[in-house]
């Protein structure tokens, strides 16, 4: 049994030596590890072909065209290239962000040529430039003359109010102008240039930077696409904005004057304005001269002429043309006001009724009614002490409204006066008939 044991660890000897010092069955061994290597690695990183769109092509030296009083510009379908990468998928996969495509414009060959074209350039960190395929290679550039306008920054603060009490008194650009070079295909379209600033609670003075943006003749903003060729003489597209904000004062009315005469046999009753009280804004200053006056705004003459009338009249005032520039008014309201003459036949006075005094005959049974007004205006001629010492209550008003269902009327006011005075005009009235039920509906 030893010497068996003997034998075999003398044949294991000899057959490692024999391994050992076989240099061909070596080599064979690391070929075969090899291919299995490459077989592996064939496996799990594969050379593939990955294609990437929408690569943007960036312009390098514009100033070569610059140089010569020209700019030029990309169309939209010319800004961007397809990009497929060769090589393994470790290398190639997943690089969207490491490509970069570029278009040299002193790689222009002749300036003179229709289209004007320039290759585009693609690199990709680890891969070669042989493995990388652009298309298309080449882009159309279009070259224009160099276009320069000045515009005017309008300033636009946004539909937000400042805080309550405060309007917008004064709200400018600084620099107010703003020059603009580009192409003169894009600044031959603009129409102008607004810097938007947001005064959404506001209680004081600011300076707000803005960014400026740029309309065109349709109302549309222009975009990035467009904007990215245009230069400022600001440098960058913004602005610095001065906000002013000035107090609000409300219950302010109107001192109406009135120039000339109504016509012969008539006489002027009464001016009254719509509304009678409005909100302003304005500076300090401004809102204290406003107090003095008791808070009243004259309207001149020359804006209520009554020559010559001999019936009532509404006159419209644009009242821009009665505030200062440091008053303005507050937002929402009118920008005019209406001027009510009431002119009556000399003799005569105009007295004030409550329509719930007037008596109702002949409502139809079932029907409620209500006045769409609150007052009617009943006009009456007599004697001047008889027409000084004459009331509402000396009036006796009726309506009929015999045969009159659910609706709205315009109905005739009877009036009966004391001995000693005529009516001079006719009255009525306008009224709302409807179905109680219909009314007791509507209140629960």
């Amino acid at each position: 049994m030893q010497r068996k044991n003997a034998e075999y660890g003398k044949d294991v000897t000899a057959l490692k030596k024999r391994l050992k010092n076989n240099i061909l069955l070596k080599c064979v061994s690391v070929l075969i590890a090899i291919m299995i290597w490459l077989f592996v690695v064939n496996i799990n990183d594969p050379v593939v072909d990955r294609t990437y769109t929408g690569i943007p092509v960036k312009i390098i030296n514009g100033a070569y065209i610059e140089s010569s009083g020209n700019m030029y510009r990309l169309d939209d379908e010319q800004q961007t290239v397809t990009v497929t990468l060769h090589g393994n998928s470790s290398r190639v996969a997943r690089r969207n962000d490491d490509i970069t495509a570029v278009a040299d414009l002193t790689q222009i060959v002749d300036m003179n040529s229709s289209p004007i074209m320039v290759p585009v350039t693609v690199t990709c960190p680890g891969v070669s430039a042989e493995d990388i395929t652009v298309s298309p290679v080449t882009i159309k550039v279009d070259i224009e003359e160099k276009l320069t306008q000045s515009f005017v920054i309008a300033v636009n603060t946004g539909e937000m109010a400042p805080g309550q009490g405060y309007e917008i008194g004064q709200a400018y650009a600084n620099p107010e102008k703003v020059s603009i070079s580009g192409p003169e295909s894009i600044v031959s379209k603009i129409d102008r240039v607004v810097a938007s600033v947001s005064v959404a609670g506001m209680t004081g003075d600011s300076v707000r930077t803005a960014d400026l943006v740029i309309y065109d003749r349709n109302g549309d903003t222009m975009t990035e696409s467009q904007t990215k060729y245009l230069t400022f003489d600001t440098g960058e597209p913004q602005v610095e904005v001065n906000v002013e904000l000035w107090k609000t004062q409300s219950d302010v009315s109107f001192d109406v004057q009135v120039s000339g005469t109504p016509a012969e046999g008539y006489m002027l009753e009464s001016v009254d304005t719509t509304p009678d009280t409005i909100t302003v804004a304005g500076t300090k200053e401004a809102l204290e001269r406003l107090r003095e006056k008791d808070l009243k705004i004259m309207v001149p003459g020359k804006y209520v002429d009554i020559q010559g009338l001999n019936q009532n009249t509404e006159i419209k005032v644009d009242l821009a043309e009665l505030l200062p520039g440091d008053l303005k008014l507050a937002s929402n309201m009118a920008d005019s006001i209406i001027v009510d003459v009431t002119i009556i036949p000399q003799g005569s006075r105009q007295i004030s009724c409550i329509c719930t005094d007037i008596s109702v005959n002949n409502l139809r049974s079932g029907l409620q009614l209500v006045y769409d007004q609150k007052e009617i205006v009943v006009t009456v001629k007599g004697m001047p002490e008889a027409l000084n010492a004459i009331r509402p209550g000396d009036i006796m008003l009726s309506i009929d409204l015999d045969g009159k269902g659910a609706g709205d009327y315009t109905v005739p006011v009877t009036v009966a006066l004391p001995g000693g005075f005529t009516l001079v005009d006719t009255v009525s009235a306008t009224v709302h008939l409807s179905e109680k039920e219909e009314i007791q509906s509507e209140i629960e």
